[in-house]
């Protein structure tokens, strides 16, 4: 394990809650889609209890989906109050990262 894997891990839920904003997802493609942005690939063992967390927090709904000549997905959707956590995520890091950078700076 990596710096970067506690750091990604602390952001996860910030990251997923961008994602489903931008399309609807299940977990695997999930986790696909943040590694193609850069970030190391989630675990299962890490995604999913804070996709149901989110879930249970009301921020995103399942949707069951028949898969492709497999077992059905849980299709992950952003509800309201999830774009309005995702809002004030969103202000919370606009603020902390200079007062960070400068912290870190020296």
């Amino acid at each position: 394990m990596t710096q970067f894997d506690d750091f990604q891990r602390g952001l996860l839920p910030m990251l997923l809650l961008a994602e489903l904003h931008r399309e609807p997802g299940h977990g695997y493609s999930l986790s696909l889609r943040l590694a193609k942005r850069g970030f190391d690939r989630v675990k299962g063992a890490h995604l999913y209890p804070v996709l149901a967390r989110l879930e249970s927090d009301g921020y995103c709904t399942p949707v069951w989906t028949e898969g492709d000549g497999g077992p059905g997905r849980k299709v992950y959707h952003l509800t309201t109050s999830g774009e309005e956590r995702l809002a004030e995520l969103r202000h919370s890091w606009k603020l902390l990262v200079p007062l960070t950078n400068k912290l870190i700076a020296g």
